[in-house]
């Protein structure tokens, strides 16, 4: 399995964000998007048990670009707190 994003350090800003830094991403998959998975899930359940996290704003559906070395805070969805977020 190939990722085609990496970040340098992920943070917990507050209780609903994650504020990831260093952000590289080739562009060259066909749909790249932001995803977390809850304790007690592993990435290779990403299809099935994560959790999609919509960037740049909570109502975005299109896939992610190409980003080069950016710090990027996410929002999770209401029911999510980063205190659950294993991955």
């Amino acid at each position: 399995m190939r990722f085609p994003a990496i970040a340098n350090h992920v943070f917990r800003s507050n209780f609903t964000k994650k504020y990831l830094t260093g952000i590289i991403i080739s562009g060259n998959g066909p749909d790249a998007f932001f995803y977390v998975g809850k304790i007690g899930t592993t990435v290779s359940q990403a299809n099935s048990q994560g959790i999609k996290i919509p960037y740049p704003n909570k109502d975005s559906t299109e896939p992610l670009g190409r980003y080069s070395g950016v710090d990027v805070t996410l929002t999770l969805p209401d029911n999510v707190r980063t205190s659950e977020i294993a991955w």
